[in-house]
């Protein structure tokens, strides 16, 4: 564990379009990670639409402020292990489909195994993503296409 306990964190405080009055940057005590986790020391970070449109309240809210706000970072690559080279196939679902599909299942709805899933758009990129992921937490999945087509 590094020897500073504590670090800085930009968190989102009410909803505004004007991103200085809506945010803060706090000091919060570094904890230990878990036997499962790593500690990752970023260096910078990135302010982006995304974040202004959350803090404006236009993609989506929050029960309770504050909350931390932002995904993109910079860190050191100091500690890293190398890990077998991954196909291709794999690693293209983790573009911005497969984040909007992962994210929005694990963070936004918390799925648990035995849980119904509707799936809308089944078939397009986020869908059939978010229909995969739904489906390997052990979800009974619901899909919908626009069409007979699509079902294919």
């Amino acid at each position: 564990m590094s020897a500073n306990s504590h670090y800085k964190q930009i968190q989102v405080f009410n909803y505004s379009t004007n991103f200085a009055e809506a945010t803060k940057i706090v000091s919060l005590h570094l904890v230990d990670p878990k036997s499962d986790e790593i500690l990752v020391k970023n260096l910078f970070v990135g302010i982006n639409a995304t974040d202004l449109n959350i803090t404006a309240g236009r993609y989506f809210k929050h029960d309770d402020p504050p909350y931390p706000l932002g995904f993109e970072y910079v860190t050191s690559a100091d500690g890293l292990t190398v890990i077998p080279k991954p196909d291709p196939e794999y690693l293209a679902l983790f573009g911005t489909s497969g984040l909007t599909a992962s994210i929005g299942l694990s963070e936004g709805s918390h799925l648990a195994s035995g849980e119904k899933v509707l799936i809308t758009a089944a078939a397009g990129g986020v869908g059939h993503i978010a229909a995969q992921w739904a489906l390997l937490k052990g979800c009974h999945v619901i899909a919908t296409t626009s069409n007979d087509k699509k079902q294919e």
